[in-house]
């Protein structure tokens, strides 16, 4: 199986903090990776690490799609989904459509515009999370269960080869916590999209994940 993602002796500092050390490990497609460990222990650090976003002064190295992550474009094929939905402004009035449309402008060059097709897209993905009767509402005047599902149709629209999630599920519901783990793994299964997922629900996605990455500054295991 092909390697998506390798990791070679990644070290990380914040000032005098240390919060990876000699961090290496590989993903092939079609993974599906928990990533667990202990509060400040690097998970997040580690994600940051992943879409690009950490500071120079790291060390190591860092390889998506066979191409060093310094020379990586190609990130619609990576999707994210952070824990907290800081980039909800209460005072944009932007509808869930509109919300799910801007996962699509990875995927385009300028100008950037939506389309019929992508209409299409946005409206299929809809149906797929049971929020098409949400479509035209202000993402502010939604639960924050259905801004989570919101979210992940954002990061799911242009159908991302390696999908990134952090703690996914703290808005939810057992209920609702069930049928998205059952769709993530549904995703991994049939449209073989690589799954990393930083979470502490183990017992919800146990017969689901074929890795788990324990890592507190240090991988301690990577178990299959």
């Amino acid at each position: 199986m092909e390697t998506v993602i390798e990791v070679k002796n990644l070290s990380v500092k914040y000032g005098l903090v240390v919060a990876l050390k000699n961090v290496s490990f590989q993903i092939k497609r079609n993974d599906f990776v928990a990533l667990v460990g202990p509060n400040d222990g690097g998970k997040n650090t580690l994600a940051k690490a992943l879409l690009g976003l950490l500071p120079l002064s790291y060390r190591g190295k860092i390889i998506i799609f066979n191409k060093d992550i310094k020379n990586f474009r190609h990130w619609y094929k990576v999707g994210y989904l952070p824990q907290k939905q800081t980039d909800i402004n209460p005072l944009f009035p932007a509808t869930v459509a509109e919300i799910v449309s801007l996962g699509l402008l990875s995927t385009k060059k300028y100008p950037k515009r939506i389309n019929h097709p992508d209409w299409q897209k946005i409206e299929l993905i809809l149906k797929n999370f049971a929020i098409y009767d949400l479509k035209d509402k202000p993402i502010t005047e939604l639960s924050g269960g259905e801004q989570q599902k919101v979210m992940l149709a954002r990061a799911l629209v242009c159908n991302p080869e390696i999908l990134i999630l952090d703690e996914p599920s703290t808005a939810l519901d057992p209920s609702a916590r069930q049928q998205f783990f059952d769709y993530l793994k549904k995703l991994n299964k049939e449209e073989e999209t690589t799954i990393i997922l930083i979470t502490h629900d183990i017992a919800y996605i146990d017969k689901s994940i074929n890795k788990l990455l324990y890592i507190d500054q240090e991988v301690f295991f990577l178990e299959k």
